[in-house]
């Protein structure tokens, strides 16, 4: 809410207004006796709170916004507010650290000022301190207003609603606002009429200008009108794209359901499949390893049959040279036998019973060449058999293994095909909102007429106090 309040200080007239906007304390400070003084200020809200968290007595935005309105409006002992200029509020704190006994409700009005305006300070920066008085304490919030050289439309908007009102306040503010003029031009009449000629060259010009902005306002708001009308065919045209996109959205969706459905579908008998494979491999991984046993075993019996055969063919071998040695040594008795028949042939029947005497003592401890070497070569032979049966049998199961094992490994693999899912994205539009101010201004030139009568009665005033001063 927009707060305007018209106070002195010092001696000088100012009209002060402020407002909460969205959480920032805006100030306007302005000068009633002239045109070109005004002092702007927008404060947030944090640092609002940091001035008066610095001075001990926190207070919050909205709390100390009313405690301004209530300073402006109802001033009191123990609460009101000031106008300083950057020296003034120097000296109120050299004097507070001597600890001046200046009254508690206006301490800062005590403060001396150079002859001519007081307390104007020129157009330098200004402080409005609100002061707090409590029965232990006081505390100042100084709020700073720095020149405004550029004023906005607004601000000068504000003053001609001012200088519109002005008139109309009776004979008694009038004659007060007169006195104001007159202490503030001096007695020299002629230069405060040519800053109210030139006030109202300025008031001309800002009615002009007012008249180009009412131009302006008038083309935005024609622009605004067909911008808008645009707007309502696009929103139009984009409903109807919309409610397309949406069907088509809808549609992706069922068809992404199916996918993902399907997906699912396959991952589920993806995994059944790899159980099967894995419980196949480990199966094969068993049999594998009963295989390799059973080959060590089988290795480990050829070994043993293999040292049997090995120590029956040395057996064999020393049997068959001991009947070598045995024949030839029975071959030489026989030869020796038949040398011997040979030279006793005449001598009749004597000779062959002296052989068939002596034929049993020579071979009394002969043994039978052959009788212990069929036995023999029959194991050899059986062992033979069983042992080439055996690595037969081995390999034929090594064979068969393998063929059993490439086969677990050639349906062991398998693919699987991932799909992706898709987004779909919606735009979104913004529309645009045109705010059109328009302002008006018909009194102005009844403003006019009133100056000129002012400017007749200053004329009539003046010459009738230099007829006084020659009495």
């Amino acid at each position: 809410m927009d707060h305007s309040v018209a106070t002195s200080f010092h001696g000088v007239d100012y009209v002060l207004s402020w407002a909460d906007r969205d959480g920032k304390l805006v100030m306007d400070l302005e000068d009633m006796h002239t045109a070109d003084q005004r002092w702007y200020s927008e404060l947030d809200t944090k640092y609002v709170e940091g001035i008066t968290r610095k001075t001990g007595n926190f207070k919050r935005f909205t709390v100390f916004c009313k405690m301004l309105l209530a300073a402006m409006t109802d001033p009191s002992d123990s609460l009101y507010a000031d106008i300083l200029t950057l020296q003034d509020l120097e000296m109120l704190k050299a004097r507070q650290l001597r600890g001046g006994g200046a009254s508690p409700s206006h301490q800062s009005q005590s403060l001396q000022h150079p002859a001519g305006r007081p307390g104007t300070g020129g157009p330098g920066k200004r402080y409005l301190i609100v002061t707090f008085v409590t029965q232990f304490d006081r505390v100042h919030y100084p709020l700073p207003l720095a020149p405004c050289t550029a004023p906005t439309p607004e601000m000068l908007l504000r003053t001609i609603r001012r200088l519109h009102a002005s008139p109309r306040g009776g004979p008694q503010d009038e004659d007060m606002r007169v006195e104001s003029v007159m202490a503030a031009a001096g007695a020299d009449t002629d230069e405060r009429i040519a800053e109210l000629q030139e006030e109202n060259e300025r008031l001309r010009e800002l009615l002009r200008k007012n008249k180009a902005l009412k131009r302006k306002s008038k083309a935005v708001t024609a622009m605004s009108e067909e911008v808008q009308h645009q707007l309502e065919e696009e929103r139009e045209q984009w409903l109807a794209e919309r409610e397309v996109l949406e069907e088509e959205i809808e549609g992706l969706r069922g068809e992404l359901d199916a996918v993902m459905a399907e997906e699912r579908q396959t991952s589920r008998s993806l995994d059944q499949q790899t159980l099967a494979v894995n419980k196949e491999n480990r199966v094969l991984r068993e049999k594998v390893a009963s295989l390799e046993q059973a080959l060590e075993k089988e290795r480990e019996s050829h070994k043993r049959v293999q040292d049997r055969r090995k120590r029956e063919l040395e057996n064999a071998l020393q049997e068959l040279n001991r009947l070598r040695t045995s024949n030839r040594q029975l071959r030489s008795r026989v030869k020796d036998n038949q040398s011997g028949v040979s030279t006793s042939g005449t001598r009749g029947r004597a000779t062959p019973r002296s052989v068939k005497s002596a034929s049993p003592a020579n071979g009394a401890k002969a043994h039978p060449p052959i009788a212990g070497q069929r036995p023999t070569s029959a194991r050899s032979q059986t062992s033979g058999a069983s042992s080439g049966s055996r690595p037969r049998s081995a390999g034929a199961q090594k064979s068969g293994f393998m063929t059993h094992a490439n086969g677990a490994d050639a349906t062991a693999g398998s693919g699987a095909q991932g799909l992706g899912n898709g987004t779909v994205n919606e735009s979104a539009l913004t529309n645009t909102h045109t705010v059109d101010t328009s302002v008006e201004m018909d009194d102005i030139d009844k403003r006019l007429a009133q100056l000129q009568t002012f400017l007749k009665q200053e004329k009539a005033k003046a010459s009738f106090a230099a007829t006084d001063e020659e009495d």
